[in-house]
């Protein structure tokens, strides 16, 4: 029985544990750092390409004078996603936004979505630099820009989406990442939280003891096992014998009683052992893959349970912020 694998309780504490390293230090790459800003996206429109020529009878003017081509109109959200506030005496030089050579900020704006948040937006050597007061969780601020583009690029109609790749972004904000871009979060209703795919996993997970597992049975039959009648403490006992090295054997009362070890030389000198096939009771240890799995997914459900209620409550402030301005 050289290389038979034997399930027993020292190898679910060792996957289980290996599993929990892993989703350990994914977490802690992942979140390594308490403080996190996002960027998200709200607008990017050239004036002119996507605007006055297509719509020739609007007239749109900046300074006086007709727009033209080179000036782009960016709008977008910045949001504390991480797990802590922002106070000023974390900051030891402000968020701040810089453009690629021969883009060039003409104009940059800063509107508090978030109550008692207090920002304001500055110009200076070409980076639009951020000033805010205490920045707490999950609360968020609005800054339009107007950037003109370098001429080669300000008769095409992608300039808009050029202007978003010549944005770098830098801070020095004590144990904070650097800043991501995201996308706009989903309207809830256009996707329920049954509807994530996580969280359908999970639940297929869940049925696959208590469904899956009997249903297969029925088809295939259910397992069968090798009984043997056991001399233990002058009374016989049914149990099933396991080989776990070449000379040693577990023997495992049927009733649940604990196990015991002896040699393979013991074993099988006993006179009472009288072998026979019978169909085995599945035990809670049978499904210890199914319960790594669920562990898993229930983790990442979670996880996602967490992102969506976030992204419903940040996809509200950014809806409100957009009737008003619409109202506006």
């Amino acid at each position: 029985m050289i290389g038979q694998i034997t399930f027993d309780l020292n190898f679910y504490i060792t996957v289980i544990g290996l599993i929990l390293a892993v989703v350990g230090i994914w977490l802690t790459v992942r979140h390594r750092f308490a403080g996190r800003i996002a960027l998200i996206k709200r607008s990017s429109t050239n004036l002119f390409s996507e605007v006055i020529q297509t719509i020739p009878e609007l007239s749109v003017s900046y300074g006086g004078q007709p727009v033209q081509s080179r000036l782009t109109l960016f709008s977008g959200y910045f949001v504390n996603v991480g797990h802590k506030d922002f106070s000023p005496d974390m900051v030891d030089k402000p968020l701040q936004i810089k453009l690629a050579e021969g883009f060039v900020w003409k104009k940059v704006s800063a509107i508090s979505i978030s109550k008692d948040l207090q920002v304001s937006a500055r110009i200076a050597d070409n980076a639009a630099i951020f000033d805010f007061g205490l920045f707490r969780r999950n609360e968020l601020f609005r800054f339009d820009a107007l950037i003109e583009v370098p001429a080669a690029t300000a008769s095409s109609k992608s300039s808009a989406r050029q202007v978003e790749r010549a944005m770098t972004f830098h801070h020095r904000i004590a144990d904070t990442a650097a800043v991501k871009t995201q996308s706009l979060p989903e309207n809830p209703k256009s996707q329920p939280l049954y509807k994530r795919q996580t969280i359908g996993v999970f639940a297929m997970m869940l049925l696959i003891p208590f469904v899956v597992i009997p249903i297969v049975e029925r088809w295939t039959g259910r397992p069968v096992q090798i009984e043997y009648s056991v001399n233990k403490d002058g009374k016989n006992i049914n149990a099933t014998a396991t080989p776990k090295t070449p000379s040693l054997i577990r023997i495992a009362p049927i009733d649940g009683g604990p196990a015991f070890e002896e040699s393979g030389d013991e074993f099988f000198k006993r006179p009472e052992l009288a072998p026979r096939v019978t169909q085995r009771i599945r035990t809670w240890s049978d499904y210890w893959l199914s319960f790594i799995l669920c562990g898993l997914y229930g983790f990442l459900a979670l996880t996602e349970i967490h992102d969506y209620f976030r992204g419903v409550r940040l996809y509200k402030l950014i809806d409100s912020d957009d009737s008003n301005s619409s109202g506006a």
